[in-house]
Parts: structure tokens; sequence; C-alpha cells
């Protein structure tokens, strides 16, 4: 069994500045709240995060198997957050002008996991870390080459190159390692420095996008009961995945680059409830759609928990109660603290609804073999026998005793005429002549 590790001071520290760092991109959903909506910032929104949260997991595997927290280790580390705090510094309102920065910057992210996957490869003694070490490392040199080589390119040919590279990432493991067994990943230590991170992140994005309209008290308050209501449901499904190395990594690690883009869409719409001279309808709009992207995580990351665990977490019980808040947005007249109101409503009947049935899961009922007796069956027999007095017990045993005894009288004659029947045969005249004359007769000679 892989014994579970503690995460590292030196990971905590990094995973904070990380985070400080990634509130810098809400600058690309400003101006989601005005309306008509530009689609295209939420796209380079989710791009950009699934872009910086895919090198974040990387770098968490890594050290989930390697971490030894030597001067390598400290080294490789702060020169990741140097190049991290770059790419969050040189952000600018146009996509345009810092999608190089990005490229530029995930390359050389990718280049010095490339080079501490060739160390482990150097170190290892067996041909099944040597191949995987040698894989990744294979892997994230020929991502940041091309990553490097995109920077170069023009605008649309650059961002085609990056997406493309990063795909080739995601997907490159699944081919190379199909067939091969993985060095074992500590899933426990794992969760907790995911949970850890994605906390850090939801409380920073309320203080952010809340924090400045703390003067309107009542609409605040609703908002931070939305968001509680968020958080703690993302708690209880976290504190209810399974324990063991056995679980999907892959999958848990997917589902949360859906909850944090969600997150970050229901937080900065909640903000535009408090901003003035907004079109209500759009923000509610926006909620909705943020908080459907949120759930469709969540249910991501409780799909592998069969049938303990999701039983309570069926579609339609997530997403019937946000379908029909929706509709009765559309069907009366848009204010700010009737939908504030609504959402709050919504959002608490679904955790409220959630925990309820995560505390009594929905079990399917046990198989039973043929001709095997039925629990129920067994306890119905067991306080039969327990009911039955014990003089209707004598008195079914009187019959049998009757006729064991009439078995045995007939029995008795039967045993004495074959006992006068097996006469020895030595005690009879003609075995008695036949001795005498063996007796008389001469032993045959030796010669």
């Amino acid at each position: 069994m892989l014994e579970t590790k503690r995460v590292s001071v030196l990971e905590i520290f990094y995973d904070f500045v990380f985070v400080t760092g990634l509130f810098t991109l809400l600058y690309m959903l400003a101006d989601i709240t005005k309306y008509p909506l530009e689609t295209n910032l939420i796209w380079r929104f989710a791009l950009t995060l699934s872009v910086i949260l895919y090198v974040w997991f990387s770098q968490a595997a890594y050290n989930n198997r390697y971490l030894k927290e030597g001067p390598l280790d400290y080294v490789c580390h702060f020169f990741d957050m140097t190049v991290f705090l770059f790419l969050f510094k040189g952000n600018t309102a146009s996509w345009k002008d810092s999608w190089v920065l990005l490229s530029a910057c995930l390359a050389f992210l990718s280049l010095s996991l490339a080079l501490r996957y060739g160390l482990q490869w150097l170190k290892a003694q067996d041909d099944q870390n040597k191949y995987f070490a040698a894989s990744h490392g294979l892997i994230f040199l020929a991502q940041g080459v091309l990553l490097l080589l995109g920077t170069k390119l023009p605008y649309e040919w650059g961002v085609a190159a990056l997406v493309v590279a990063i795909l080739a990432g995601w997907l490159a493991p699944f081919y190379f390692l199909r067939d091969r067994q993985v060095p074992a990943l500590d899933f426990d230590r794992l969760k907790d420095r995911t949970s850890l991170m994605t906390m850090m992140y939801s409380a920073g994005l309320v203080v952010l996008s809340l924090g400045t309209f703390l003067s309107l008290e009542t609409t605040t308050l609703l908002g931070l009961i939305l968001v509680a209501c968020l958080v703690l449901h993302y708690k209880v499904q976290i504190d209810r995945v399974p324990q063991g190395a056995d679980q999907s990594a892959a999958g848990f690690i997917y589902s949360h680059y859906v909850i944090m883009i969600g997150l970050s869409l229901v937080i900065i719409a909640l903000g535009g409830f408090m901003t003035p001279y907004v079109r209500i309808s759009h923000i509610v709009d926006l909620s909705y759609a943020g908080l459907a992207v949120y759930y469709l995580g969540i249910l991501l990351l409780s799909f592998k928990r069969k049938p303990e665990f999701l039983g309570g977490f069926a579609t339609w019980k997530i997403y019937l109660p946000l379908l029909v808040g929706w509709i009765l947005s559309l069907r009366s007249p848009a204010t700010d603290d009737v939908e504030l109101v609504r959402l709050v409503v919504v959002v608490g009947l679904i955790f409220a609804g959630q925990v309820y049935l995560l505390k009594k899961p929905e079990q399917e009922p046990v198989p039973v073999l043929e001709g095997a007796p039925v629990e129920g069956d067994q306890g119905q027999a067991l306080e039969a026998t327990e009911e039955t007095p014990v003089t209707e017990v004598a008195k079914e045993a009187e019959p049998v005793a009757e006729v064991a005894e009439e078995v045995a009288l007939e029995t008795e004659p039967a045993e004495s005429e074959a006992d006068a029947a097996q006469v020895p045969a030595a005690q009879t005249p003609e075995s008695q002549d036949q001795a005498d004359l063996q007796a008389e007769s001469p032993a045959p000679s030796q010669d």
C-alpha cells in the first residue's frame, strides 16, 4: 500500500503565489457583465485558465511522485514562480498583445519539467520508471519547442500552435502509456493539494469580486450566502471522494478545470448584481450559465463513484431546479433583489438536497443466488422456531418413537435367522473328514 505524504511547505508557498497570480486573469472577464455579451471573452478566459492549470497539474503530478525537497527542487520551484509572475504581470487587456508572452512562459515551464524528468530518467533503476520518465521528458521537450516556435508565427497560426501543443500534452501520455504500468500516484496527497488550491482561489474571488460592495449589506449578504453554498457543496463532494491510489487521477484533475471556470463566471456575475446601470436579465442568464458549468464539474468529479455515491448525484436532481429557476426569471420582471433571492433559493435547495442524499445514498439490491435463502426468510424461520412451544415438539416426537420401536421388533427375527444360517464350515461332518484326510497324507517332497 502506498504511504500517504503530507503536502510540503514548499508546495503550499508555491500554490499561494500561483493562486495570487491567477486573479490577474480576471481582467478578461471584466466586461462580461455588459450587454450584449462578447462570447470571445469567455472562450479566451477559459483557454488561458485551462492552459495555466494544465502546467500546474503537470508540476503537481511530478512533485507527487518525485519531490524530495532538495536543492534542485527549490531552484526549479523558484524558477517556475518567477516565470509565472512574468506571465501574470505581462497580461494586458488585449489578448492579441499578451498571447506571445503566454506561449513563451508556458514554453519555459514545459522545458523546466522536461529537464526534471530527464534527471529522473538518469536516476531510474528499472525499465518501468525509465520509460515513464523518458516519455514525459520527451513530451514536455516537444511541447516547449512547439510553443517557442509559435511565438514567431502570426497571431492566428501562433494561437493554433498554442492549442495544438496543449492538446498534445494532454493526449500524448494516454498513447505512450496505454499498455504500460506507470509509477503509483499518491491520490490522497493530490486530492488534498488540489482542494486547498481550489479553496484559496474561491476565497480570493469572493474578496476581489464581492468585497468592494460591502456598503450594500443585503445584496452582499445574499451573494455571500450563495457562494458559501457552492464552496460547501464542493467541500462535501471532496470529502466523499474515496481514499486510495486506485482512483482515477485524470478524471479528478480534468473536473477541476470545469469547476474553477464555473466558479469564476458565477462570482463575477454576482458582482454584476451590485453594479449600477447593468441589464439584470443579462446578469441572470450569465449566473445560471456559470452555475450550469460549475455543477457539470461536480458531476464529473463524482462520475465514477457508483452506486454508493453517484446515486445521490443524478443529473436531473441538480439541473431541474436550475432550469425551473431560469424559466421563472424569464416570465417575471427582472429586478435585482428578486432574482438574487431566487438564485440563493435554487442553490440552497440543490445544496441541501445533495447533502441529504449523500448521507443516505441510494443502494442497489444485492443479487441473490438461486437456491440460497433470502435474509428475510432466515429471520422469519428463526422467529418461528423461537415461538414454537416445547410441548408441541414433544407431541411430534411421540409417533416417531413408536415407529422406531416397531422397526426394531421386525429386525430381531431376521437377525436370528441370519445367525443360524452362518454356521462355521469347520463344525460340519464333511468338513471334519476332509481335514483328517489332509492331515494323514504325507507332505510333498522338496526334491
